[in-house]
């Protein structure tokens, strides 16, 4: 029974992405910005769902879609709002519209930063942290974590919303959570406690 749930949901996610494109590609004609920049968050949402599941779409291959990890398409997810900002062009263009597309955008960075954190500090297959004497990201590899929740920061602050407030707070911690992490993995436990 959950082989074929997981298969009428990978049918329904691959229909809503195939209609939200098309029409993407209709308002994108009727240069209806609203709408493209609504379409565009239903986009993410798919990557979204494709990011936290293990669905395969009708057509790929299932060793496609292994080589394929949720941080890929959590970074397709954050490119469908990028686009929609720029279809936008401006806050004044649609106000409550260019809110909703960047709370989105500032959740879904944080959540791409926070999954590339626990990649890069968890050991293949586990969810606990390695904690080596001497490990060292490359400033690329600690760039790829730390800019995608410095944006989350900066977006939810500039929202100023009692709400917007509470999340850019969570996204601090998970900086501090990444870089109290880093030092340890970086000092022994002895010298941690000095």
């Amino acid at each position: 029974r959950g082989r074929n749930m997981s298969h009428v949901s990978a049918i329904m996610l691959a229909s809503a992405q195939f209609w939200f494109s098309q029409g993407l590609d209709q308002f994108t004609a009727g240069k209806d910005l609203r709408n493209i920049a609504l379409l565009r968050c239903n986009l993410c949402q798919c990557c979204k769902i494709r990011a936290n599941t293990n669905v395969i779409l009708p057509g790929s291959s299932k060793d496609h879609d292994k080589k394929s990890n949720a941080e890929t398409f959590l970074q397709k997810a954050v490119d469908h709002l990028v686009s929609a900002h720029e279809a936008m062009g401006e806050r004044d263009a649609d106000s409550l519209t260019w809110d909703m597309v960047s709370e989105e955008l500032a959740a879904t960075l944080l959540v791409l930063g926070v999954r590339r954190r626990q990649s890069s500090l968890a050991g293949s297959g586990s969810s606990h942290p390695l904690f080596l004497p001497g490990l060292r990201l490359t400033p690329g590899a600690e760039k790829e974590i730390v800019e995608p929740m410095e944006r989350s920061c900066k977006i939810y602050e500039s929202l100023g919303t009692a709400h917007a407030r509470h999340q850019a707070a969570a996204a601090h911690y998970q900086l501090a959570m990444y870089f109290s992490k880093v030092w340890t993995c970086q000092r022994d436990e002895q010298k941690t406690r000095d």
